[in-house]
């Protein structure tokens, strides 16, 4: 097996792991499973501020659950982009952007039907930052694979 297939199947590899990651921390992660109504926010940060100031540096449990929902709606995303541009070949880093929001969206519109989540704009801010940040990653080492190949 030559390099170039071997790093395919290492991506496909990882591809499959990080889509049923994705789904199940989406979806069925155990935070989900005690929700009775279905819940929104549509005002951007303005439940996350409020949590913020609310937070209490003694309960680490708190402090945790914040940020691990803050920057974990941020990093969730970084490798759906970088999957798209790399393994599916999405040339259009725009489209990839916007293909990152949609799935957001669509992710919050399923929570709230099924009752398994907040439906929350703070998350589709923060899963569409970091499918941003996923394609400057990708940009950056795209740039840095063709100096290196100059």
């Amino acid at each position: 097996m030559n390099r170039k297939a071997f790093v395919n199947l290492l991506g496909i590899g990882f591809s499959i792991f990080y889509f049923l990651t994705f789904f199940y921390i989406v979806f069925l992660a155990r935070r989900r499973r005690h929700m009775t109504g279905r819940y929104t926010n549509l005002v951007p940060f303005e439940g996350t501020i409020a949590n913020y100031h609310e937070l209490n540096p003694a309960n680490s449990s708190q402090v945790y659950n914040f940020y691990t929902n803050l920057y974990g709606n941020i990093i969730l995303f970084i490798p759906f982009s970088i999957i798209l541009l790399w393994l599916f070949r999405v040339r259009n880093k725009l489209k990839v952007l916007f293909y990152g929001f949609l799935v957001s969206v669509s992710i919050e519109c399923i929570q709230f039907t099924l009752k398994i989540g907040i439906a929350d704009i703070d998350d589709v801010i923060l899963n569409t930052t970091g499918a941003l940040i996923g394609v400057m990653l990708y940009t950056v080492f795209e740039r840095l694979s063709d100096h290196s190949h100059s």
